[in-house]
């Protein structure tokens, strides 16, 4: 097994686990509970640990593999979040979360509007993972393994979904679509996409999962990434990035300040990784190297 090629990400995907089964089994009150999922987690997240250093090790499709498999990791994780959201005793937090902006929802008319927008926003909206996937293969330096600007977003999107789940745990809050479900069905598309996205709503989304938004928050990591470290993709991501930040409010999947605190989850995980890299990197540097930095010649 490669060590060489052991990213942050292995240690934080086994550490996440074990803390996400804590937080599962402390809410619950559940030791066996909690002692079940800390087994899966650990398993997964072992699994993990071992396998994608050698992936990431190779060339090509199996890199990027290595680099994007985290993401279904971390999706796993997600669907955990269900053993506490599924409590028929959780008390939903919508009111005290969109305190001042349940004037907006409860003044809407729910007249139809363009279907051709709903269509566009709902595509826009489903197509966020494909999103995610096409940001890393154009970060990605196909030609060789070493270039890390492909694992550096990858690292900075499962942050942030992992500090959005245990959110969804503290903070359980439903979305406007349940509590002011006539607004969506007024603006959703009538077409395919409109379809697959109640299709997906209603076996794939879990609920109580709005807040924050970590599509918002994801997307927001692309942004930054791309304006950072793949410039010349950048304008031409911008606009599904956006898509999928309106289509979140448009379409009732969040509140406002579900997108307003996607945003701000994703800029602190992003400052946060960035300061741990910089302490990082200085303390690795070798005391030669340190000596020459400062003119002083070790023998």
């Amino acid at each position: 097994m490669s060590q060489r090629n052991r990213e942050p990400l292995d240690r934080l995907t086994v550490v996440y686990g074990v803390v996400l089964a804590l937080v599962i089994g402390v809410i619950e009150a559940d030791l066996t509970l909690g002692l079940a999922v800390l087994a899966l987690n650990g398993c997964v997240a072992l699994l993990a640990f071992f396998i994608l250093p050698n992936l990431r090790g190779r060339k090509g499709l199996v890199r990027f593999l290595g680099i994007t498999i985290p993401l279904l990791v971390f999706y796993l994780f997600y669907r955990e979040t269900v053993l506490v959201l599924a409590n028929p005793d959780i008390i939903w937090m919508d009111g005290q979360v969109a305190r001042l902006e349940m004037g907006l929802w409860e003044g809407i008319k729910p007249e139809r509007s363009s279907p051709a927008l709903g269509e566009f926003l709902a595509f826009s909206y489903m197509a966020y993972v494909p999103l995610l996937l096409v940001a890393a293969a154009l970060l990605m330096n196909w030609g060789r393994p070493g270039d890390r600007a492909a694992e550096l977003m990858i690292r900075q999107i499962c942050i942030v979904w992992g500090v959005c789940y245990v959110l969804f745990l503290l903070i359980p809050v439903t979305g406007p679509r349940f509590i002011f479900g006539n607004v969506q069905e007024a603006r959703i598309g009538t077409g395919i996409f409109s379809a697959i996205a109640k299709l997906n709503q209603d076996h794939g989304m879990l609920r109580g999962a709005a807040f924050p938004s970590a599509h918002v928050a994801a997307t927001t990591v692309v942004t930054c990434s791309m304006w950072r470290l793949g410039r010349k993709f950048f304008w031409a991501l911008l606009p599904p990035c956006v898509a999928v930040v309106v289509g979140a409010v448009y379409l009732g999947y969040h509140y406002l300040v579900d997108v307003v605190a996607g945003i701000a989850v994703a800029i602190l995980a992003i400052g946060l990784d960035r300061a741990v890299n910089r302490r990082n990197r200085a303390r690795d540097v070798l005391p030669a190297d340190r000596a020459a930095a400062n003119g002083v010649e070790i023998r």
